[in-house]
């Protein structure tokens, strides 16, 4: 959804109410795989540090939503529970005008495999969101290493008719928000060691 005036957090929860039971935009078929044709997939991997004390920082970072830069997008969300089935609205202002894009946990990953520890999820969009696909937002810390780090994966294709003729500008600043995001999870673990 796109408006020149942000609408009231009240406002933006009627609307994650109506979208609540709406079949996603985007059938994920997992996030580690090629997109479908037509969509863009975009990976990055930050440090966060090293042992077990930076591993728990940055799983805290996640449970508290860090990895959305308040520089550049807002979060309203009725729960702040990490669990499959919780709607978020990602509110971006640019170029004058307010997006609100509602989005679902579709997925959510908490495991130990051959001693890399994974915890974080996946969103995929709803409808009203600018965009059509799904993001991955994870830490790890491998053992083996000691090394604890953030990965940002999504697939996205713009769907909105503004957000396509913007394309170019869309992805200006999908790849800054992966930029920052990045640093609010790097900073979020530097300011606790």
């Amino acid at each position: 959804m796109m408006t020149l005036k942000r609408p009231t957090r009240e406002a933006i929860l009627r609307m994650l109410d109506l979208v609540a039971d709406s079949p996603p935009t985007y059938q994920s078929s997992g996030i580690e795989n090629s997109p479908p044709k037509g969509f863009d997939k975009d990976s990055v991997s930050f440090s966060l540090g090293v042992g077990q004390r930076d591993w728990e920082l940055a799983k805290s970072a996640i449970k508290e939503w860090v990895m959305f830069p308040s520089e550049l997008v807002s979060m309203v969300r009725r729960e702040s529970e990490i669990q499959v089935g919780t709607t978020v609205a990602v509110l971006f202002r640019g170029l004058g005008i307010e997006t609100i894009n509602p989005a679902r946990i579709a997925s959510v990953t908490d495991e130990a495999v051959d001693n890399v520890h994974r915890f974080g999820f996946t969103y995929v969009t709803l409808p009203g969101h600018v965009e059509c696909g799904e993001e991955l937002f994870c830490v790890q810390w491998d053992r083996g290493s000691d090394k604890v780090t953030y990965e940002l994966v999504a697939i996205s294709k713009p769907i909105h008719i503004l957000a396509r003729l913007g394309y170019f500008y869309s992805r200006m600043m999908q790849a800054r928000f992966r930029k920052l995001s990045g640093r609010s999870m790097q900073a979020f673990v530097a300011e606790r060691q």
